[in-house]
C-alpha cells in the first residue's frame, strides 16, 4: 500500500503543488482584505477620527440675525428740565423766546437744547449714540466750558458744551452710552443754570434733539430742521 501511495504522490505532484499555491494565495487575499477593513473602521468610527457629515440638500445655512440700531439716549440720566430750547421759527412763541441765548450784550440763536436737573445740581453727562470722540476743547473757565464732539454713523455729529470737566480723549471709541463729562455753568449762558448744551448735526444741518428722542440714527435725516 505504501508503494501505491508513493506512486500516487508522484503522479499527482504537479496537481498538489498547484492546489497548495492556490490555497496560499486565497488565504493571503482574505488576510489583506481583513486588515484593510479594520483600518477603514478605525478611521470612520471608533479610532477617534472626526466624522464630517455634509449638510443635507434640504438644510439651509444659518445667517446671524441683524443687530438693531441703537436709539437716541438723553445726555442726562436724572430728572431734568430744558433750560434752553432749539431755535425754530415754526415753534410756539413761548418756546421761541427761550431759544435765544443772551449775555446782556449779544443775542444768539440756540442750535441745540440745554438740559439741567430739576434741582439745578451738577450731573454726569452721557453720549447720545455710540461713536468716536473727534474733538475735546476749551476749559471750565472758557466762554462755553469744555466742549466734546463725537462722530457717529450716518454722517451724524453730536456736540456737548458747558461742561465743567471731561472723561474722554480724542480718538476714544464709545461703543455704548458712557459718562463723558460733568455739567457746568458758562458765561455765555448763565440763565441756563448748571447744564449741558447738546447740538446734533447731520452733515451740515442742525437737528432739534427733541425730535431725535427714541429714534435710530438712520431715521434722523428725516427730522432735519
Amino acid at each position: 500500500m505504501n508503494n501505491n501511495f508513493k506512486n500516487f504522490l508522484k503522479e499527482k505532484k504537479d496537481l498538489l503543488i498547484f492546489l497548495g499555491v492556490l490555497i496560499i494565495t486565497f488565504i493571503s487575499v482574505i488576510t489583506i482584505a481583513s486588515i484593510a477593513g479594520n483600518d477603514k473602521d478605525k478611521n470612520v468610527g471608533g479610532g477617534g477620527g472626526n466624522i464630517v457629515v455634509p449638510p443635507g440638500d434640504d438644510e439651509e445655512p444659518t445667517t446671524p440675525e441683524p443687530q438693531p440700531e441703537p436709539k437716541f439716549q438723553l445726555p442726562i440720566k436724572d430728572k431734568y428740565v430744558i433750560s434752553r430750547e432749539f431755535f425754530d421759527l415754526t415753534a410756539d412763541p413761548s418756546v421761541l423766546a427761550n431759544a435765544i441765548i443772551s449775555n446782556g450784550k449779544t443775542y444768539v440763536e440756540s442750535r441745540g437744547i440745554s438740559f439741567k436737573r430739576e434741582d439745578n445740581k451738577v450731573f454726569d453727562v452721557y453720549n447720545v449714540f455710540p461713536g468716536e470722540v473727534i474733538s475735546v476743547s476749551g476749559n471750565a473757565e472758557s466762554l462755553e466750558g469744555f466742549t466734546i464732539s463725537i462722530k457717529h454713523d450716518n454722517d451724524l455729529t453730536s456736540t456737548y458744551s458747558s461742561l465743567s470737566s471731561v472723561n474722554v480723549s480724542v480718538g476714544d471709541i464709545l461703543k455704548d452710552t458712557t459718562k463723558i463729562g460733568v455739567s457746568g455753568t458758562t458765561v455765555k449762558d448763565l440763565d441756563a443754570g448748571i447744564h449741558v448744551h447738546l447740538t446734533l448735526v447731520h452733515k451740515t444741518d442742525y437737528i432739534n434733539p427733541k425730535n431725535a428722542i427714541d429714534k435710530e440714527i438712520s431715521e434722523l435725516a428725516s427730522v432735519v430742521k
